[in-house]
C-alpha cells in the first residue's frame, strides 16, 4: 500500500516500519535492497528541509515496474552530470572508484552523490546511506558511513523499457492513473483535497474517476465527515465502513506524521482551546473502535481526550499507550505533565499512573523505558 509514496526519509524507520512490522530490524531492509527485491528513489523540492524517499519492488507485473518508471526524473537536470555520466557508463560502483583525482575529498564526493540522490538520478543497493545521512549531527559518528554500498544511476534500472518512447501526454496520463491508484490503496478513498501537493489537475483526475465509477471499481458519495467535496471510494473501503472488522475494537497508537493519519492532509484538525494539533515528531493519535479517542503531545507531556468519550480512556488503554511508546517507538523517557489541561497527578488518570509505579517529579510523572522493558 505504501509503494511509490514519497515520505520524509527519517520517517520510514522511526515511524512507518516500526508501527507495522513487529520487531523491525534495519539490517533486514538493507538485505532486501542488496538482493534487489526492493529499490528506492529520492526527491527533494526547493524549500524542503528534508529529502523524501519512496520504495518500489521489482515485480513481473507492468504496474510494479511502471510505478517506478513514472517516478524517474525524466528531463530533470543535475549539477553533477559528469559523475552521473560515469555511473551510467560504469554501472553500480562503490564511492571509492568514483574519484578521478586527489583534489576531491570524501565529503565533497558525498555532497555530489546526495545531490544526485535528491534529484532522483542516483540510488544505492542499501538503505544505510540514507539512514546515516538523515541522522542528527550529534549522533553521526562518521559522515563516511553514508558512503556504504554501491551507487547506480536510476536510469539504468528502469523496469519498463518502453517508457522512454512514450510522449509527455502518455506519461502524464499513466502518472495520473498511478497517483489515483496509490491514493485509493493508501486511504481507500479519493477527494479533491489530496491534490494540494500533486502535479496533476483535479478536473482531469475527476474524469478518470468517473470512468472507474462506470466500471464499478469505485463509488461516489460522502463517506467521511469533515470533507466537503465529493469522495470516491473503493469497494473494500465502503465494506469496512458498513461492517467494521475485529481490528477496529483494538487500541492503536498512530504517529501524527504517519501517512495513515488523514488530519492535516485532507481532513482539518479539530478546533479545541488549549490544544495544539500538528503533524510533528512526538505527537500521536490514540484510536479505538474506529474513533479518535485521545491526543498525545510531546511524547506524553500533554494528553487530551477527544469528544465526549472521556470514559473511553481507561487504565488499560493508558497502559497500552505507554507500552507502545516504549516498545514500538523506542522512547527512553516519557514525562507526563497534563491530562485534559489538569496537572496529571490531580487528574482522573493520576491514580492509575501511580499504581503503575512511575516516578513522581513535582506534579508530573516520569516513565523510564528500562522499567517498562522488564
Amino acid at each position: 500500500m505504501l509503494l511509490g509514496i514519497f515520505l520524509p526519509a527519517s520517517h520510514w524507520e522511526s515511524v512507518v516500519f516500526p508501527s507495522r512490522i513487529s520487531g523491525y530490524r534495519k539490517e533486514d531492509l538493507d538485505l532486501l535492497c542488496a538482493t534487489g527485491d526492493v529499490r528506492w528513489l529520492g526527491c527533494k523540492d526547493d524549500g524542503q528541509k528534508e529529502g523524501r524517499i519512496a520504495f518500489f519492488s521489482w515485480g513481473s507485473g507492468w504496474d510494479q515496474n511502471a510505478l517506478y518508471d513514472m517516478s524517474l526524473p525524466v528531463g530533470k537536470p543535475s549539477r553533477n552530470e559528469d559523475t552521473l555520466r560515469r555511473l551510467r557508463d560504469k554501472g553500480a560502483s562503490f564511492m571509492a572508484s568514483l574519484f578521478l583525482d586527489g583534489r576531491t575529498s570524501g565529503q565533497q564526493m558525498l555532497d555530489i552523490l546526495f545531490e544526485l540522490v535528491w534529484t532522483g538520478h542516483l540510488s544505492n543497493d542499501q538503505f544505510a546511506p540514507i539512514r546515516h545521512h538523515v541522522e542528527p549531527s550529534s549522533r553521526r559518528h562518521s559522515p563516511l558511513k553514508s558512503a556504504v554500498g554501491r551507487w547506480y544511476a536510476t536510469s539504468n534500472s528502469t523496469g519498463n523499457g518502453e517508457d522512454s518512447a512514450k510522449t509527455n501526454v502518455e506519461r502524464e496520463r499513466d502518472g495520473l492513473a498511478h497517483f489515483v491508484r496509490q491514493r485509493l490503496l493508501q486511504y481507500g478513498l479519493f477527494c479533491r483535497a489530496m491534490f494540494t501537493d500533486a502535479d496533476f489537475d483535479y478536473v482531469t483526475a475527476r474524469g478518470a474517476l468517473f470512468k472507474l465509477e462506470d466500471m464499478g471499481i469505485v463509488t461516489r458519495g460522502l463517506f467521511v465527515s469533515g470533507i466537503s467535496s465529493v469522495q470516491f471510494a473503493n469497494r473494500r473501503f465502503v465494506a469496512r465502513l458498513l461492517s467494521p472488522s475485529a481490528e477496529a475494537t483494538e487500541t492503536t497508537l498512530v504517529s501524527a506524521m504517519d501517512p495513515a493519519n488523514p488530519f492535516g492532509l485532507f481532513l482539518p484538525w479539530p478546533n479545541m482551546a488549549g490544544v495544539t494539533f500538528a503533524r510533528k515528531p512526538g505527537n500521536y493519535l490514540v484510536v479505538r473502535k474506529g474513533r479518535w479517542l485521545m491526543w498525545v503531545e510531546g511524547v506524553g507531556r500533554r494528553m487530551t481526550s477527544l469528544g465526549d468519550d472521556v470514559a473511553g480512556v481507561t487504565e488499560a488503554v493508558l497502559n497500552q499507550v505507554l507500552q507502545t511508546l516504549v516498545r514500538t517507538y523506542g522512547m527512553r523517557k516519557i514525562r507526563m505533565d497534563l491530562f485534559n489541561g489538569v496537572p496529571i497527578q490531580d487528574s482522573s488518570v493520576g491514580p492509575w499512573i501511580e499504581r503503575l509505579g512511575e516516578e513522581k517529579t513535582g506534579k508530573s510523572y516520569v516513565l523510564w523505558s528500562l522499567n517498562r522493558r522488564r
